[in-house]
């Protein structure tokens, strides 16, 4: 895995390193200028285009999910 992420709020681009591992596990790290943010999730096996888990920074953790552009997600289909 690797790219750039810009930010909205301020426009900056940042790096971004990180592997897919067999098991669908996802880790990347975005570089910014005095920190990094690390994230660690599972790729969805149905559909492939999104993936959730866990983001951390500064020793801070939270979650997110992410989605592929274009991709929508209908959290009401079964």
């Amino acid at each position: 895995v690797s790219g750039k992420f810009r930010s909205d709020e301020t426009g900056g681009v940042y790096e971004v390193a990180g592997e897919v591992a067999p098991s669908r596990l996802i880790s990347f790290k975005i570089s910014f200028p005095r920190v990094s943010q690390s994230f660690e999730g599972l790729l969805w096996s149905e559909g492939k285009n999104a993936f959730a888990g866990n983001a951390s920074l500064l020793d801070r953790p939270a979650s997110f999910i992410a989605i592929r552009d274009g991709t929508t997600i209908d959290p009401e289909k079964k």
